[in-house]
């Protein structure tokens, strides 16, 4: 270890005291029976391996250490498959039946359960989608069982986008789960590791900005001056070897990670004791026959000073090395198939671990397989290609790469073209009109939907047509034309069961069913109902969060927020249980608009927020920033987020998307006290309401044009609560309003009210809600109708830190008497529906999740006196 010696490796644990006792107060909940995980980020070098084996090595209990490869692709639960024996957990190798993660991952859990445990997985930067399921799967139901999760990552390395950083945000809010961060050492913490080595310090500081493994590895080299990089500092290491010794380093280094001794010794040409130089120099370690570098950073740097006409042969020896030991990891042979440049190999071996790497849930790594295939696609015949193509789309799809899923499928169906083949054609334009859609390009998908109909009508039945038919049934559900839904997906149906086609039989009942309910057929909501059982049963995930996102969305959209809640809710567990993120982000959103419309804007916000993310594609992220952007307007932001909703929505030309969006800016308009603008914006989208609006939308727009003094016949049905705020009838309007348990459209039916005392509640409802921009706006509307304004908050209210109207002090004193809603209700003679609104506003105000923090809050406050 050169000059400084053992101590050297003893002193780097300085300064991470705090980094220990984190991690030895999460092992202790952990015996306890709550267990925990913990995400250990820093930067490439920081120290988090050394923190962690330090930890590892006082734990009292089962530890098991794994890591992700950064070496190749990375293999598909790596980490699992490192510690599977002693689980004693069978992880299937072959990709020729799908394999069940939900009872993998359950087993998983169920083993390690079996006894305290730290599991350590670490550097899950590098991890494969399957490894981040089995993560997030373990951290999210970690809280009774006695095992501690200790996961490493480089923070450096995960930006946004990331699979990694899409993880650590999913798990930000989970129960159990806790991040530590390794910070890099202070100028006295370099110096103490530095003494006595005759160096400046202060230069050394500046090198390395006091990363760990540089100031370590700087030091180790034992140069008279401080290495420029940290390659310099492992490479001058490295030339104190032989030359023998030299190539073994090579050899591990380019073979990956982690080498077989025997494959290492076949690979080098060196004899074993040019492998003993390496282990005595510390820039090898053994373990159980397999060789390993001290640091990944260390191999990274060894790799890249391997000139690459040297590299490629290396690659070579590896790929043969392996095949006659018998290593039959197909993603290690592709891998080095591909670094030697030989073709004929990676397009044997890069689809069949593609394929293994796609049974196990690992897309991105299986897509990243078939484009290193399809780098020697000229070695493939039309159809072979063509073939992966399509699995290269499918995996992009999968994994929400949208715009690559798309063009890789345009390729794929010119090739289909090319080679005469119409059954390739026309299910390659069914999915480009699927992917269309997804994108909100509506009148391509369209386009593509109707060619691939007809192209596969030219050919003898089968189950592309069946599903090109209920891709059209799909399109004209969601454009609101209910005789074409019902006429594609019939004749869906009738295909598909003829075929014996379930896939497409559940598909086409959704997309009948969504159409009919929506136009107000209760069948509807019977075949939407049985395409979910069905999907349930023969266990089509994807089909069943559909089926729960329609029966959800439209009993909403219904104003049916209870029952619409309850789908939506039960979706969202039967997703998470199965960790579907796309569906769960685009139900999230749905969830977020019913939260917002009941009053529950605090949830509404955190949870739009969760399923706005860059990430989701463009269909899942528009609701969520219609609820952004609508509590932006009403609690005195700038609409940004509907903003972005318009952008994001305006391609797709649906009315379900666009109108709403529409209703959104003219909301905003209004609060600016921009007449033009309101008007402008109902413009916009006037004639698609015309033609294709539901009643709620319609409505809405109606009452935004209403402010403008622009009165319209849209000679099309207008929700009831809409038709008499538009004809005036503010108090049946409010009761309209209070009967559906909206509380913002209630307060603003009571604005149109000349009751004072209507006017009154319109106000307070409103400041209840936060929504100070709208109250504003309502207070203008007052002064030039020549209303009595009421006046703003009560002295009572600006009298407690928490601004507190009167009621709102009352409703917190019964609270704090342990009362109930309907006591509450009886006491002050008010509907259950108007005292959920004040203890909502009581919680939001006193900024608790509950009544019982909520009463201690304000007791420590003194707002109430003690109990």
């Amino acid at each position: 270890m050169g000059a400084t010696g053992f101590g050297l490796a003893v002193r780097v644990l300085l300064e991470r005291d705090g980094e220990l006792r984190a991690l030895s107060a999460a092992l202790h909940e952990s015996l306890d029976g709550s267990g925990a995980t913990v995400l250990v980020g820093g930067e490439a070098g920081s120290g988090k391996s050394t923190v962690a084996a330090h930890f590892l090595g006082t734990a009292p209990c089962r530890v098991l250490r794994s890591g992700c490869d950064g070496a190749t692709t990375a293999a598909p639960l790596g980490p699992l498959v490192d510690v599977a024996s002693e689980l004693a957990v069978d992880v299937p190798a072959g990709a020729d039946a799908p394999i069940d993660r939900i009872r993998l991952f359950a087993a998983v859990r169920a083993a390690l359960a079996t006894e305290p445990t730290v599991w350590l997985v670490e550097d899950l930067h590098w991890a494969d989608a399957a490894t981040l399921d089995l993560v997030r799967y373990l951290a999210r139901r970690g809280e009774s069982w006695p095992v501690l999760l200790v996961v490493t990552f480089r923070d450096d390395e995960v930006g946004t986008g990331h699979p990694t950083r899409v993880l650590l945000g999913e798990l930000a809010t989970v129960r159990g789960v806790r991040r530590i961060g390794v910070p890099p050492l202070s100028r006295a913490a370099v110096a103490e590791l530095a003494r006595g080595c005759g160096v400046d310090i202060d230069a050394l500081c500046d090198r390395t900005g006091g990363n760990a493994f540089y100031v370590t590895e700087v030091l180790a080299a034992a140069e008279e001056a401080v290495p420029a990089t940290v390659r310099d500092a492992v490479l001058a290491r490295a030339a104190r070897l032989s030359r023998a010794a030299g190539d073994m380093l090579a050899a591990a280094a380019v073979i990956g990670s982690r080498a077989e001794i025997d494959v290492l010794a076949e690979v080098s040409g060196q004899p074993p004791v040019a492998l003993d130089e390496c282990l005595a120099a510390g820039m090898l370690l053994e373990d159980g026959g397999v060789v390993r570098f001290r640091h990944e950073l260390a191999r990274e740097a060894v790799v890249s000073s391997v000139l690459p006409g040297r590299r490629q042969l290396l690659h070579r020896a590896a790929h043969d090395a392996l095949r006659r030991w018998g290593v039959g990891d197909e993603r290690r042979l592709a891998q080095h198939a591909a670094g030697a440049g030989d073709g004929p190999n990676v397009i044997v071996h890069a689809p069949l671990a593609a394929a293994r790497a796609a049974a196990l849930g690992a897309h991105r790594e299986a897509a990243e397989h078939y484009r290193a295939a399809l780098r020697w696609g000229h070695l493939l015949t039309l159809a072979d290609r063509a073939d992966l193509l399509e699995r290269l789309s499918y995996e992009c799809y999968v994994t929400g790469q949208l715009p690559e899923a798309f063009e890789v499928r345009g390729a794929e169906l010119a090739l289909r073209r090319d080679d005469g083949d119409e059954l390739g054609t026309g299910s390659a334009l069914r999915w480009l009109s699927r992917l269309s859609w997804l994108r909100l390009r509506n009148a391509d998908a369209e386009r593509y939907a109707q060619d691939a109909v007809e192209t596969l009508e030219r050919l003898p039945e089968g189950p592309e047509l069946a599903m090109a038919y209920s891709n059209l049934a799909q399109l004209r559900m969601l454009a609101e034309d209910v005789d074409g839904a019902q006429h594609w997906g019939n004749r869906a149906v009738e295909l598909a069961r003829r075929l014996g086609d379930v896939d497409t039989e559940v598909h086409a009942l959704n997309n009948i069913g969504t159409a009919l309910l929506r136009a107000g057929d209760e069948h509807g909501a019977t075949l939407l109902q049985q395409s979910l059982d069905s999907a349930v049963t023969h266990g089509m995930d994807e089909h069943a969060a559909r089926a729960y996102t329609n029966l959800g969305g439209i009993q909403i959209g219904r104003r049916r927020y209870a029952v619409g809640e309850g789908f939506l809710r039960a979706g969202i567990d039967y997703c998470a249980d199965r960790d579907l993120d796309r569906s769960l982000s685009y139900m999230r959103g749905i969830l977020a608009s019913v939260l917002l419309e009941t009053g529950r804007w605090a949830e509404a916000k955190a949870v739009a927020q969760d399923a706005a993310t860059q990430s989701a594609p463009e269909v899942s992220r528009v609701t969520a920033l219609v609820v952004l952007g609508r509590l932006e307007i009403r609690t005195g932001g700038a609409p940004a987020s509907a903003a972005e909703a318009w952008r994001v929505a305006e391609p797709s030309g649906e009315p379900q998307r666009l109108l709403v969006t529409a209703a959104a800016l003219a909301e905003a308009a209004w609060t600016r006290d921009d007449p033009a603008d309101v008007r402008r914006r109902v413009d916009e989208v006037w004639s698609l309401a015309l033609e294709r609006g539901n009643p709620w939308d319609v409505g809405e727009l109606l009452w935004w044009l209403r402010h403008v003094d622009d009165v319209r016949s849209p000679e099309r049905p207008v929700a009831e609560p809409f038709a008499l705020m538009v004809a005036g009838n503010a108090a049946a309007a409010a009761a309209a309003w209070d009967a559906i348990g909206n509380p913002f459209w209630a307060a603003l039916a009571r604005a149109g009210s000349d009751d004072p005392a209507d006017l009154r509640a319109a106000t307070s409802s409103l400041e209840a809600l936060g929504a100070a921009t709208t109250l504003a706006a309502v207070r203008l509307d007052l002064r030039r109708r020549g209303a009595p304004v009421p006046r703003g908050p009560r002295a009572t209210s600006r009298a407690n830190p928490a601004g507190l109207t009167e009621r709102e002090m009352e409703v917190l004193q019964a609270l704090a008497e342990d009362m109930s809603n309907a006591e509450i209700a009886a006491r002050f003679v008010l509907s259950e529906r108007t005292v959920d609104h004040h203890v909502s506003a009581v919680l939001r105000k006193l900024q608790e999740p509950n009544r019982r923090r909520a009463v201690a809050t304000a007791r420590r406050a003194g707002i109430i006196g003690p109990a």
